[in-house]
């Protein structure tokens, strides 16, 4: 796990406001693996399928296990807890389809990866029903 400690200015964007981590540097993660990245009370698992990077909250709808720690086959994760089954490309619940995982935009700049996330006043990272 890192925090990172420089940050782009605070953004905004549809009625919101958005803070730009840095999130490491994609050369970080393997294809098929995995970065946790912590930002306050933000915990974000970063995963590379097929070259392409996707950024979903790091707890499992079911009970809150670490999405991170899961198993990932294609873009369909396996929380290491219960066996439930998240599409990290959309954040989709395969197991139980009435929930979702929230998804977060990543900003690839050559190798760098930065991470938008919602301000800490507005909603914090979680389950979206």
């Amino acid at each position: 796990m890192e925090e990172f400690e420089r940050e782009a200015p605070r953004q905004r964007g549809k009625g919101r406001s958005f803070t730009t981590i840095r999130a490491g540097r994609v050369s970080e993660i393997p294809e098929g693996g995995c970065k946790l990245v912590v930002h306050g009370h933000s915990r974000v698992a970063i995963f590379r399928v097929d070259g392409a990077l996707h950024a979903v909250d790091d707890h499992c709808p079911h009970e809150g296990w670490s999405l991170a720690a899961g198993r990932l086959e294609g873009t369909i994760l396996t929380c290491a807890g219960h066996d439930w089954q998240i599409d990290v490309r959309s954040g989709a619940c395969l197991t139980m389809r009435k929930y979702r995982v929230k998804c977060f935009e990543l900003i690839v700049d050559g190798d760098e990866i930065w991470l938008r996330l919602p301000a800490a006043r507005e909603e914090a990272p979680g389950v979206r029903r």
